[in-house]
């Protein structure tokens, strides 16, 4: 890209962005300003508009030591200038719970759900050799360079608890003990132990930071070529499909609807745990899940061919049971509006008023909107299709992007 070019979509962009902040309620003001009534939310507002942003534990830090807390403040009275009401951080903080609740805003901690490491490829970015890329001119070169990779390396990671149980680890149709790089490693939900360590990490994060509520966030996993998820395999699962239905699923293809549902229905199970303990310690504390957007439609569903159930997401079973109490829907590394508008629609048609239904909009993930009319766009046909509210992940990349003026755009109309 040309300096010139560079130069004329930041102007675009400054222009679009900045396009309608008048001088007064809506015009940017210094951090660590008080805050006037009309730019605080306040409780009876909640239900009426609604604007969802994820971040780190402490905002754009993981915050860890007293000294953080100024950063959390800030990152939290930027929130609220901008029309944030519900932060959704990693894990969460003490400190960020804290300054959130006085300023009105929601916290519900996340964590990825059964996600227990990875043969993780790894390439060489030619992005390491920006010195500070916080800074003016490292933002400068990050704006004008395009970004190159070369050789891939893989780095394995296990979580302690895969370490202490490697008899829990999910398998594969072929089988072995071995991360093939690329592969994600799950746990076996058939194991009532890996159900109790999973309901208690959640219980956890609701216990230790105080929030208002818990996220369940699903990640992508390992599939086949088919898009279908490559575990449940182990021996408990196979024999009680076997016993159930006569059949081994070791003879049938990968995507065999009772064979899907069957594996579907152990997710299902473990998030009713889930559900079932955070209500008994904490009855108001709303528990939501966050999928990743697919196609889903009543003829491919009727079909078999349902690209949610595929990843054992059994979304309908979800909403007539109860499970979730909000459902978000996260479109991560999409940039299109009308795949936006369409995907929402086919979920809103499923879901049919009985929880809220809270799109995700990244700028985060490589081919996420970066576009700030593209995603004010998405926003719009999220909200035409049934979506409740819009928010947006992540903290981080609003703030690089200083995507800000554009969150408090798209919190008017959530």
């Amino acid at each position: 890209m040309t300096n010139k070019a560079r130069r004329s979509s930041d102007i675009t962009r400054r222009s679009f962005l900045g396009a309608g902040l008048a001088a007064g309620s809506l015009a940017p003001r210094a951090i660590g300003a008080p805050l006037t009534g009309s730019q605080k939310p306040h409780a009876d507002e909640k239900g009426k508009r609604r604007f969802t942003l994820w971040c780190a534990s402490g905002g754009l830090i993981n915050a860890q030591h007293p000294s953080d807390e100024a950063q959390v403040v800030a990152f939290v009275e930027k929130c609220v200038r901008h029309g944030v009401t519900h932060l959704v951080p990693t894990r969460g903080s003490r400190m960020l719970v804290e300054a959130a609740r006085e300023q009105n805003i929601d916290v519900h901690p996340y964590l990825a759900f059964n996600n227990h490491g990875s043969n993780r490829e790894q390439y060489a970015w030619s992005v390491h050799y920006i010195d500070d890329p916080g800074s003016p001119t490292g933002t400068d070169q990050l704006n004008r360079h395009r970004t190159i990779w070369s050789h891939p390396k893989t780095s394995v990671s296990v979580s302690d608890f895969a370490k202490q149980h490697p008899e829990y680890w999910a398998r594969t149709k072929r089988g072995g003990d071995t991360l093939e790089p690329g592969q994600r490693l799950n746990l076996s939900l058939a194991i009532p132990e890996v159900r109790s360590y999973e309901v208690d990490r959640y219980l956890d994060i609701a216990n230790r930071y105080g929030g208002n509520g818990v996220q369940v966030e699903f990640v992508s996993i390992s599939t086949d070529q088919g898009g279908v998820g490559v575990y449940g395999y182990e021996d408990p699962v196979v024999k009680e499909f076997e016993e159930k239905y006569g059949r081994s699923p070791f003879n049938l293809q990968s995507d065999n609807t009772p064979w899907l549902r069957y594996r579907a229905d152990l997710v299902t199970q473990t998030l009713t745990e889930i559900r079932e303990k955070l209500k008994e310690e904490h009855p108001d504390a709303p528990l939501s899940a966050a999928i990743i957007a697919r196609e889903f439609t009543a003829k491919m569903m009727n079909r078999g061919r349902d690209r949610y159930l595929k990843v054992f997401h059994d979304v309908r079973a979800w909403v007539d049971k109860k499970v979730v109490d909000e459902l978000f829907l996260w479109f991560r590394t999409v940039s299109d509006p009308l795949e936006v508008g369409r995907q929402t629609r086919q979920v809103a048609d499923v879901v049919r008023g009985r929880c809220p239904l809270i799109v995700e909009l990244s700028c985060y993930h490589v081919g996420s909107f970066q576009d700030p009319k593209l995603m004010l766009e998405a926003a719009r046909r999220a909200k035409d299709n049934g979506a409740d509210s819009v928010g947006m992940y992540r903290g981080h990349a609003v703030d690089q992007l200083d995507f800000w003026p554009l969150v408090e755009k798209i919190s008017q109309m959530s």
